[in-house]
């Protein structure tokens, strides 16, 4: 079994980034409803999409199974949608727990029923996804915890027999934590990597835009590239550390919507747009 495809110039690697907002969904336009409407669950419906209160657990696994990746660095996944992640998807998945996971025998039955109401509560994990015959090398995963105040950060890793390291972050709010976590996690990557290309990415809550010197400095510190064909004002982001700089897209938010069975009107998943790189080695 291949680890990575190899062609003519070398082995290549399609990494996707998405945040899963807890499993809910995000219409545009400012249809959003108050706490009745959390607590009680109805439906809203919107002149294009509708909001919806309910477990989109098939909706997200759809969606995140019909685009083209090798692996996929999820943040803010529901716990129990990692086995049907992997199964409909044909990934082996790793995760590892983040924050708020101490209530979860409360909030968990609570969020499945009302996942507007529990929101961030319901606990959630990062998680890596390999697919496409990559191989998780037997023992090659982990975590790091980079902060616990305000709320606990963590740095997950996989490491791919054959080829590179893939390390997933979803960094702090607010710019000046987040470059702090991401600095700290790039370190980490780099020491872990031990001179072995890695693949560096996830939601770090801070973009090249908003904070150039600190791109600048995952260059300069740690052999990072900006990939070509990413919004540089997204705060999702895929980087490489010793492969050939990456093309790729923030893919458009219309992507993230599905069809309402019973309304026939849009749903939009989460409100992150993912992120696709892929890379040369």
């Amino acid at each position: 079994m291949e680890s990575l495809d190899r062609g003519e110039d070398g082995l290549s690697l399609e990494v996707l980034t998405w945040n899963l907002f807890h499993g809910r969904d995000h219409p545009p336009g400012g249809l959003r409803g108050g706490f009745a409407w959390r607590l009680f669950g109805r439906r809203l419906d919107g002149d294009e999409y509708a909001l919806l209160n309910r477990d989109l657990r098939r909706e997200f696994v759809t969606r995140l199974d019909g685009w083209s990746w090798d692996v996929a660095l999820l943040q803010e996944v529901p716990v129990g949608w990692i086995g049907d992640l992997s199964r409909a998807t044909g990934a082996a998945a790793r995760l590892a727990l983040t924050s708020r996971n101490w209530m979860s025998p409360v909030t968990a039955p609570v969020w499945a029923r009302r996942p507007h109401l529990i929101g961030s509560w319901e606990g959630g994990c990062n998680a890596i996804l390999v697919r496409g015959g990559r191989v998780v090398r037997p023992g090659g995963t982990g975590a790091f915890t980079l902060r616990v105040r305000p709320e606990r950060r963590r740095l997950h890793f996989v490491e791919l027999e054959g080829g590179p390291m893939v390390f997933n972050l979803h960094a702090s709010t607010g710019v000046p934590r987040a470059a702090e976590d991401v600095l700290r996690a790039a370190g980490v990557a780099d020491r872990e990597a031990a001179g072995r290309p890695f693949v560096f990415g996830g939601d770090l809550n801070v973009s090249p835009a908003a904070a150039p010197r600190l791109f600048d400095r995952l260059a300069e510190e740690h052999g990072f590239a900006l990939p070509g064909g990413v919004d540089r004002d997204s705060i999702d982001q895929v980087l490489m550390a010793g492969a050939v700089a990456g093309e790729g897209e923030r893919l458009p938010a219309e992507q993230r919507d599905l069809r309402d069975d019973e309304t026939g009107l849009k749903v939009r998943l989460s409100d992150h747009d993912p992120v696709v790189v892929r890379f040369e080695l």
